[in-house]
């Protein structure tokens, strides 16, 4: 006796589907992957299916684009913070110089060269700042 199993056919937009979801799922799990690595993958999906390798390619390119906007993003958002920085330190050395008159030059560039949070303390403390000696305190 033989019996008929009624199972939906797979289409072809649901393979690309599950492979993209593979291929993403490794590319978070393994961190390690490199491009290389991907290619490869890639380049064996083709040898295997050769029917599918536009489609591949189509991934490729997708994951590509995706990677390079997740670039771009990234280079903008620390191109904004390290903007911060340096508007802080120039506010830093405006306030000092307002309140001591020309800064030592090693002084100039220790401002330039502190973090963020090092340029909050000077600017909350700005009033109780006595001397250079203090601020050199502040930049070590």
């Amino acid at each position: 006796m033989s019996e008929k199993f009624n199972f939906p056919l797979i289409t072809i937009l649901d393979a690309i589907e599950y492979f993209e979801t593979m291929i993403r799922y490794l590319m978070e799990a393994v961190k390690q992957l490199s491009k290389d690595d991907m290619k490869h993958i890639l380049q064996e999906v083709e040898k295997q299916f050769p029917e599918g390798s536009d489609l591949t390619m189509t991934l490729a390119d997708s994951l590509r684009e995706e990677g390079l906007q997740q670039g771009l993003q990234q280079g903008l958002q620390q191109g904004l913070q390290q903007g911060k920085i340096e508007t802080m330190a120039q506010v830093v050395q405006q306030l000092l110089f307002r309140k001591f008159g020309k800064l030592p030059e090693d002084i100039q560039q220790s401002i330039l060269h502190v973090d963020s949070v090092d340029l909050q303390i000077l600017v909350g403390d700005i009033f109780t700042i006595e001397s250079l000696d203090d601020v050199r305190k502040y930049l070590q």
